[in-house]
C-alpha cells in the first residue's frame, strides 16, 4: 500500500521549490539554535549573536554548507518518497534504536545541567553545543540531577534504594522517582541506563530512549486510531514528542505508559494463542506497575482514561477480528497479576512509610481539584511557536507553564459532530475520542460536581494538566474527523484554513495581547494556516514538513544539546565537597540564594536539601509543638539562614508553594550534628557567639566559602 497519494511526489519544479523552502527553514532553525548557545555564553542579547554569527565567515561556510545538503537531501526524499518512506517505515524501531545506541554512547542529553555554569565557581560551558539550558527547568538540573548524583556519591552504597544525602538522613530514592539499584527498577525502564552505563551516559539513554519511544508509540497509537493510514500516524507523533508541552515539562513518561498499555491490550485480544496471552498479559501487568510508579496522579488519571476508553473503543469496533475466551484469558493473566503483586509487595514493605507520608503533605498529597480552569489555557498553542526564543510580555514569566500540543481547539470536537450529527459517521473512535473531550472540558471550563469528580478519579489532577491532554484529543480528533472525509476542493479548503488561521491568531492574540507583534500575529497566521491547509487536503508531503517546522521551533528549541556532565562532575567546589563528605559523617547546611542542593550534587549528607517528602525529625527539632506542620509538611526546598541573636527560636516560613524559609539560631547545630556550612558569604559574624560554637573557614571559591563548625 502506497504511503500517501502523493507519495510519488510532485514535479521537478515543485520539488525544488520545496525543497528551498525546507531548507530556509532548516536554515533559520540551526541559526536560533546555535543563536542561543551563544546568547547563553556570552550573555548577550540573542539578536546581536546571530548578527555576530552572519558576520564570521566560519558560520557562512557552515551555513551555506547545510543549505546545500539541506535542498540535495529534500530533493532526493521527496522525488523518490516512493522508495524512501516504506524502508523507513519497516525500519522505524530499528533506525529509533541505532539512536539510542549513538546518544548513550556519545552522552548526548537535553539536560539543563549546563545552567550550572552560571553558579558554580570558575565553571564553563563545555558540552553545550546547540540551544540554552533552561532556568525554569530547575525541578530537572537543580533537584532531579542533584538527586541522581547524590545516588552515584552517596557513602553507603551505589544507587541506594535509602540514600543518605537528601533530608540529612535516610530518604527512600524510590519515591523519589531517581534511579536505584533495586528490583524495583524493574517498572523504571528508563533508570536501567544509569543502573548499566553510569552517570553520564545513564542520562544519555534517559533523555534519547524517552523521547524515541514517545514518537515510536505514538506513531502506532496514531495508526490504530487512523485505520492504518500511515501518513496520518507521521505527523501527529511528530507534534506529540516534540510539542511545547513534552519538552518543557519532560512529562513523557506517562503518556508512553499509557500509550504501550492501549497497544498492549489490543495485542493481547487480537493474540490466539496462550503463549501470545501470557506474554501480552505479562507485559501489560509489568507497564501498569510503571505507571502507577510514575506517583503524579495529576496527568495518570486523565491519561489513563483516556486511552481506557480508545482501547475499549476499538475493542468494539474490530470484536470480529479479536479473540474474546475469558476464562483462558483469565488463567493467562495470572502470571502477569502475580508478578505485579509480588514486585509490589516487594516496594511497599521498603517504601510504605514514605508513600504514607508522601500521600498525607500538604502539597501536592492532599491536593484535590474539581475543575474550571482559565480558558485562555486552551487558546496559546502558537504561542509556543516563540516562547523558546522570547518570554517578554508574556502574562507569566514561565513559559513551561502555558505549554501545549499543538492544535485548533476545539476544531476537533465541532468535525467530530458534523460527522456524527451530520453524516451519521458512528465511528467507535471518532465517538469515543469527541466524549472523553467533551467530559474533560466541561471539567475543565466549569468543574464538575464533587460526587463526579471523585467517581471519575479527576478530583487527584488540576485543570492545568488535563488541558495538555485536551489538545491532544483535539488534534487526534480533527485528523481522525479528516480521515474520514474530504474536503474535495483546494480552494474551499484554503479559504476554511484562512479563516481559522484568523480566528486562532485572534485568540491568541486575545490570550496573551502584551507578548504579540505584527510580525508574531503574521508568523503565526501563517503556521496555522499551513497547518490547517496541509491537514484538510491531507497532503502527506506538505503535513509532513508542516509538523516537522512547528515541532523545531515550538519544541526542539526548548532544550539544549548537551554532552556529558563534566560541567558539575569536574567542577573543583564538587570534587573538594566530596572528599570531605568521605573524610566525614557530619551533616551539611547551604546556606545559599537559591542553590540548596549544590552540596547534595557531591554525596554530602545535607540537612536543607530538597525535601520529596518532609524530614518530620527535623522539623521537630525545631518546632516541637508542631505550630508550623502546615507549612513544612509538603514537598519543599528549604532555605536556611543561619543566626546567633541570643534566646532566638527557629523561624518558619514559607515563602513559596514549596519553598521554605528558616532562619536557625546557631545553638542547634550541635543537635543537629552539623559539621560543615557551604555559604555564599562570609561566616565570621557567627563567632559571636556564645554557644561555644566557632566557624573555621577552610576553602573559597569564587563566591563559595565552606566552613567547618567546631564545638567546644
Amino acid at each position: 500500500m502506497s504511503f500517501c497519494k502523493d507519495a510519488k511526489g510532485p514535479g521537478r519544479a515543485a520539488s525544488i521549490c520545496t525543497s528551498l523552502a525546507v531548507a530556509v527553514v532548516v536554515l533559520v532553525f540551526l541559526v536560533l539554535y546555535r543563536g542561543l548557545t551563544l546568547q547563553f555564553i556570552t550573555g548577550g542579547d540573542l539578536e546581536s549573536c546571530i548578527i555576530s554569527m552572519l558576520s564570521s565567515w566560519k558560520y557562512l561556510v557552515a551555513g551555506l554548507l547545510v543549505f546545500v545538503l539541506s535542498v540535495v537531501a529534500t530533493y532526493c526524499f521527496v522525488r523518490y518518497a516512493d522508495k524512501i518512506v516504506p524502508i523507513l517505515y519497516r525500519r522505524r524501531v530499528v533506525i529509533g534504536i541505532i539512536v539510542v545506541v549513538l546518544c548513550t554512547l556519545f552522552e548526548i542529553s537535553g539536560s539543563s545541567i549546563g545552567m550550572w555554569s552560571k553558579t558554580l565557581p570558575d565553571a564553563s560551558s563545555d558540552g553545550l553545543v546547540l540551544g540554552t539550558p533552561r532556568w525554569f527547568r530547575t525541578d530537572e538540573f537543580a533537584t532531579t540531577m542533584a538527586e541522581v548524583f547524590a545516588q552515584f556519591n552517596d557513602p553507603s552504597g551505589y544507587l541506594p534504594y535509602f540514600g543518605t544525602v537528601f533530608r540529612g538522613t535516610q530518604t527512600d530514592m524510590f519515591v523519589s522517582g531517581i534511579p536505584v539499584f533495586d528490583l524495583a527498577a524493574i517498572i523504571r525502564p528508563f533508570s536501567w541506563g544509569y543502573i548499566l552505563f553510569g552517570l553520564s551516559r545513564g542520562l544519555a539513554f534517559y533523555w534519547s530512549a524517552r523521547c524515541v519511544a514517545l514518537f515510536l508509540l505514538t506513531f502506532e497509537v496514531a495508526l490504530r486510531l487512523m485505520g492504518e493510514k500511515k501518513k496520518l500516524a507521521f505527523p501527529i507523533a511528530t507534534l506529540v514528542t516534540f510539542s511545547s508541552a513534552v519538552c518543557w515539562w519532560g512529562s513523557a513518561d506517562i503518556l508512553i505508559y499509557s500509550e504501550a498499555l492501549y497497544l498492549v491490550g489490543v495485542r493481547f485480544f487480537s493474540s490466539r494463542s496462550t503463549a501470545g496471552w501470557m506474554g501480552w498479559s505479562a507485559t501489560f501487568f509489568w507497564l501498569l506497575g510503571a505507571l502507577v510508579a510514575t506517583l503524579y496522579p495529576a496527568w495518570i488519571v486523565p491519561y489513563a482514561l483516556l486511552f481506557l476508553c480508545l482501547g475499549v473503543a476499538y475493542l468494539v469496533q474490530h470484536k470480529s477480528e479479536m479473540c474474546f475466551s475469558p476464562r483462558k484469558q483469565l488463567l493467562c493473566c495470572v502470571p502477569g497479576i502475580l508478578m505485579l503483586v509480588i514486585l509490589g509487595m516487594h516496594i511497599v514493605s521498603l517504601s510504605s512509610d514514605a508513600m504514607a507520608l508522601l500521600s498525607s503533605t500538604s502539597y501536592p498529597g492532599a491536593r484535590t481539584d474539581f475543575g474550571g480552569g482559565d480558558p485562555a489555557y486552551l487558546f496559546r498553542s502558537l504561542t509556543s511557536l516563540f516562547t523558546p526564543i522570547s518570554v517578554e510580555g508574556l502574562s507569566t514569566d514561565r513559559p513551561d507553564s502555558i505549554s501545549s500540543i499543538m492544535c485548533l481547539y476545539p476544531t476537533g470536537m465541532l468535525l467530530a459532530a458534523y460527522l456524527v450529527v451530520k453524516k451519521r459517521r458512528f465511528d467507535p473512535t471518532l465517538i469515543a475520542l469527541f466524549a472523553v473531550e467533551a467530559f474533560y472540558s466541561v471539567y475543565f471550563l466549569f468543574g464538575l460536581p464533587e460526587i463526579v469528580a471523585r467517581v471519575t478519579l479527576m478530583s487527584f489532577t488540576i485543570p492545568e494538566r488535563t488541558a495538555v491532554v485536551i489538545e491532544l484529543i483535539d488534534l487526534l480528533l480533527m485528523v481522525k474527523a479528516l480521515s474520514l472525509f474530504e474536503i474535495e476542493s483546494a480552494r474551499r479548503a484554503l479559504c476554511l484554513s484562512a479563516v481559522l488561521a484568523g480566528v486562532f491568531s485572534l485568540l491568541n492574540y486575545v490570550a496573551e495581547p502584551g507578548y504579540y507583534d505584527f510580525v508574531k500575529i503574521v508568523i503565526a497566521f501563517s503556521f496555522c494556516l499551513c497547518f490547517a491547509y496541509f491537514f484538510f487536503v491531507r497532503s502527506a508531503l506538505g503535513m509532513a514538513i508542516v509538523s516537522i517546522a512547528i515541532a523545531l521551533f515550538s519544541g526542539v528549541l526548548v532544550n539544549p544539546v548537551q554532552v556529558g556532565v563534566s560541567v558539575v562532575e569536574d567542577n573543583v567546589l564538587i570534587r573538594d565537597i566530596r572528599e570531605l563528605a568521605q573524610e566525614s559523617d557530619k551533616k551539611w547546611i547551604t546556606q545559599t540564594d537559591w542553590a540548596e542542593n549544590i552540596a547534595a550534587f557531591a554525596g554530602a549528607s545535607t540537612i536543607n536539601s530538597t525535601q520529596y517528602y518532609p524530614n518530620f525529625e527535623f522539623w521537630e527539632t525545631l518546632d516541637p509543638e508542631a505550630r508550623n506542620q502546615e507549612i513544612y509538611n509538603r514537598f519543599s526546598h528549604p532555605r536556611i539562614t543561619l543566626t546567633i541573636a541570643e534566646n532566638a527560636e527557629p523561624s518558619i516560613e514559607l515563602s513559596g508553594t514549596d519553598v521554605i524559609s528558616v532562619t536557625l539560631p546557631v545553638s542547634y547545630l550541635k543537635e543537629l550534628n552539623v559539621g560543615y556550612v557551604l555559604t555564599q558569604g562570609d561566616l565570621n559574624y557567627l563567632n559571636s557567639n556564645d554557644c561555644g560554637i566557632e566557624f573555621s573557614l577552610l576553602r573559597t571559591y569564587g563566591g563559595y566559602s565552606i566552613y567547618e563548625v567546631g564545638y567546644e
